[in-house]
């Protein structure tokens, strides 16, 4: 078992209330100012989060036409990270 040498000498790093204060206004100052950034990425990754299950459900679904067209594993593991690949230069 670990045991800390000089536990009792271990000060807490909590931050008082002005501490605090500060760091929300920053915080909100943050967000107020750079909301459409994070709107934007949020979007992109909901983007490409939609565009892996579709893909997935298309390659790897067993009653998806392509995945009984193409029988061979590595070829759609390969196919899957082409549209991965391509989903994502597409949103960057």
């Amino acid at each position: 078992m670990f045991v800390r040498k000089h536990d009792h000498d271990h000060k807490h790093n909590s931050c008082t209330f002005p501490q605090l204060a500060v760091i929300q206004s920053v915080v909100t100052a943050a967000l107020k100012h750079h909301w459409p950034e994070y709107f934007i990425e949020a979007a992109c990754l909901g983007l490409f989060m939609i565009s892996a299950f579709t893909f997935t459900t298309i390659l790897e679904h067993p009653a998806s036409p392509i995945h009984q067209a193409l029988a061979n594993p590595p070829l759609r593991r390969l196919l899957m990270g082409l549209a991965m690949g391509g989903t994502a230069v597409a949103i960057i």
